[in-house]
């Protein structure tokens, strides 16, 4: 009987701009009640040459919980589908973060940034202040 495995998609982009979705397999080298001890395929081809890899670069995935990779390859594809999804809700709280604070910039009176002539931009915590408070009020 061949060893269970476990698979997680990555992304990266490609040297054209394109986006490269890579399907990476774990091999278990132990289970336990609470979970799994898995290697990279790519380590474990390896663990004939190099006996200290398997040690060295396994990792712990609980049954139960967030996983790092999964025991069925529908299992990682939606995993990844919902990692893809809070990075766009991440990026999008970004950006919009960014675009507020370019548009107080705008506003910003950069002489009352100014104190006796010295570049004294106070606190940290007075300029995100300013810069977090709504210039219309």
């Amino acid at each position: 009987m061949s060893e269970p495995l476990h698979y997680r998609l990555t992304d990266s982009w490609s040297e054209g701009g394109d986006v490269l979705v890579e399907l990476t397999k774990y091999h278990v080298l132990r289970e336990t009640p609470c979970g799994y001890w898995v290697i990279s395929d790519y380590y474990h081809k390896y663990a004939g040459v190099f006996p200290d890899w398997p040690e060295k670069n396994k990792r712990w995935v609980p049954k139960q919980g967030s996983r790092y990779c999964h025991s069925t390859l529908k299992a990682a594809v939606d995993h990844y589908a919902l990692r893809k999804r809070k990075e766009v809700q991440h990026a999008v709280y970004r950006l919009a973060k960014c675009r507020e604070v370019l548009r107080n910039l705008q506003n910003l009176n950069h002489e009352a940034l100014l104190g006796d002539g010295e570049q004294n931009l106070g606190h940290p915590h007075d300029i995100v202040a300013y810069l977090e408070a709504d210039p219309m009020k």
